[in-house]
């Protein structure tokens, strides 16, 4: 009882080290600007993804992030994708999108929750394990992530989502090629 009050603590910590551990410049370079997740992709207008998905279950109340200059809700699909929108007064668009433990939907190149850590890796070669519980892909041109979180070695979780800004990816944006 105590164990399942603490899950999403853990959870979230263990998202959060994820983070501190996986910094981008130490993950090879994947063009990410065609991959999808469930057919949505991020930035995609919220109006294509409905034409394909329909009218959403259900949608949280939406919350202003000062960050971004937006306000963000979560809207929750019958195939149990999580598709995070953030609207402005001119646009909505899509943030980030994420299946959980769900096999029917997958990404571009048809990866699901269920698959192996080595289905993956055969799916995304450059992809970089972290701690045997992480699979990164990331697009250094647009700070783009695909995450796989995985328990004894196999997917539970699929999430695309764009990298937040600060002072490494705005210097790794910065920096000068020598071609």
């Amino acid at each position: 009882m105590y164990f399942s009050k603490l899950l999403p603590m853990f959870t979230f910590f263990l998202t959060c080290s994820v983070g501190l551990i996986a910094h981008a410049d130490e993950l090879n370079n994947y063009d990410l600007k065609l991959e999808s997740l469930g057919g949505v992709h991020y930035g995609e207008r919220l109006d294509q993804v409905q034409n394909r998905l329909g009218k959403a279950r259900s949608i949280t109340n939406p919350m202003k992030d000062s960050i971004n200059n937006c306000d963000k809700q979560v809207m929750y699909y019958d195939n149990d994708l999580e598709v995070e929108i953030c609207s402005t007064p001119s646009r909505t668009t899509v943030y980030s999108v994420r299946v959980v433990k769900n096999d029917k939907v997958s990404t571009a190149k048809g990866a699901r929750t269920g698959m192996s850590l080595k289905q993956i890796k055969s799916i995304y070669p450059n992809s970089v394990t972290i701690q045997e519980h992480t699979v990164l892909i990331q697009d250094n041109k647009t700070h783009m992530r695909l995450r796989f979180l995985l328990t004894n070695r196999t997917v539970y979780e699929i999430s695309l989502f764009k990298e937040k800004k600060d002072k490494k990816t705005r210097k790794r944006d910065k920096k000068k090629w020598n071609f």
